[in-house]
C-alpha cells in the first residue's frame, strides 16, 4: 500500500501578464516558454529605464505590469524554497532542472553554497555561462534523462519541466532524483494539476494530456510519500487576439505534440478553434475589461 500523502492546500492568485512572448515561443509546449519570457526580462532590465522613456503611457503601464508580474512570480517561488527547504548558505547544495536561464537559479544563489542548472536548451548557455562567474555556481547542458551527475545534492527543484521527458520514463526520472539526493534530502516538482477550468477545456481534447496527475499515480505505485501544495495563478491581457494565443499555446501544446497537430484534418482543428474560442469569450470579466485565465498549479515535495 502507498503511503497516505500529506496534503496541504493553498490558493494564491498573481498577475502575470504574458505579451512579451514572441511568435517563436508558440512552437514550444505549455509553459517552457516561461523561461523565453523571464530571459528577455533578463535581457531588459538593465535598459528599461531608456526603453520606459520612448513608450506611451499605455505601453509603460503594461511594460511595469510585465516585468513586476516576472519579479513577483520569481520571488513567490524563491520564498517558498527556501521556507520549504531551509537551506544552509554554508553547506546546501541544489540542483535546478530544466533551469531555462538561471533566473530563479541566480536569486536561489543568495541562499546555496552551490547550485548546479541542468537545461537541454544550448539557447540557455550564454546565460548560464554569465552566472558561471560566479562563485558556487555551474551548468550542465543535457537532458535529465540522459545526464551523468556525479554529485549529491541537498535539495532539487524541477519547475514545469518534467512534461518534456517522456512518460514513460517518468519513474526512472524520479528514482534518479532520489538517487541524487543526499539523506534526509528533498526535491520539487512543479506541474500543472487536473483541476480549474484549464483542465476542464484540455481533458476533452486530450484525456492523456500531462499534468501532476500522473505524476502523483506514479509515486503512489511507487511507495513514495510526498506532500503537496496547491496554488491559483491568474494571467490577466485586455486583448482578445493575444489571449486566444495565450490560450492556444497552453491548451494545444499540452494536448498535441506539433507533428500530431499538424496531421489533424480541416474540420477536427475549425471545432477546436470554435472551443477555444468560446472559452474565451467565458473568460472576459466585464468589470475589469480584461480576460483572465487562472491555471492551477501543483507544488509537490518528495524526500530521501
Amino acid at each position: 500500500m502507498s503511503s497516505q500523502p500529506e496534503i496541504r492546500t493553498s490558493i494564491i492568485r498573481k498577475e502575470y501578464p504574458l505579451e512579451i512572448c514572441s511568435p517563436s515561443d508558440k512552437k514550444r509546449t505549455t509553459f517552457k516558454f516561461l523561461a523565453k519570457v523571464e530571459s528577455k526580462a533578463f535581457f531588459l532590465r538593465k535598459s528599461a529605464e531608456s526603453l520606459l522613456k520612448n513608450l506611451s503611457d499605455y505601453d509603460k503601464k503594461r511594460f511595469t505590469l510585465t516585468f513586476n508580474s516576472i519579479t513577483n512570480q520569481i520571488d513567490f517561488q524563491t520564498r517558498y524554497i527556501r521556507q520549504l527547504f531551509n537551506p544552509d548558505k554554508n553547506s546546501s547544495s541544489l540542483l535546478d532542472i530544466g533551469s531555462g536561464p538561471g533566473i530563479l537559479a541566480k536569486k536561489l544563489l543568495l541562499f546555496y553554497h552551490q547550485i548546479t542548472a541542468l537545461d537541454c536548451d544550448p539557447s540557455c548557455r550564454p546565460f548560464l555561462q554569465s552566472l558561471k562567474r560566479r562563485q558556487g555556481f555551474d551548468y550542465i547542458l543535457d537532458r535529465f534523462e540522459d545526464a551523468t551527475i556525479k554529485k549529491k545534492f541537498s535539495n532539487i527543484i524541477c519547475i514545469h519541466t518534467i512534461y518534456y521527458m517522456p512518460q514513460k520514463k517518468w519513474g526512472d526520472c524520479i528514482k534518479k532524483m532520489l538517487e541524487l539526493l543526499k539523506p534526509g534530502g528533498k526535491a520539487l516538482i512543479i506541474m500543472v494539476s487536473p483541476k480549474g477550468k484549464m483542465h476542464d477545456l484540455r481533458e476533452p481534447i486530450s484525456s492523456t494530456y500531462t499534468h501532476c496527475g500522473g505524476l502523483r499515480a506514479i509515486l503512489e505505485k511507487s511507495n513514495i510519500s510526498y506532500s503537496k501544495d496547491v496554488f491559483e495563478f491568474s494571467f490577466p491581457e485586455p486583448n482578445r487576439k493575444k489571449f486566444k494565443d495565450m490560450i492556444i499555446v497552453y491548451v494545444l501544446g499540452a494536448c498535441y505534440t506539433p507533428d500530431e497537430y499538424d496531421v489533424l484534418g480541416k474540420e477536427h482543428k475549425e471545432r477546436l478553434d470554435c472551443l477555444i474560442d468560446g472559452f474565451v469569450s467565458a473568460c472576459y470579466d466585464n468589470e475589469k475589461n480584461v480576460y483572465i485565465l487562472s491555471e492551477v498549479c501543483e507544488y509537490i515535495c518528495i524526500q530521501k
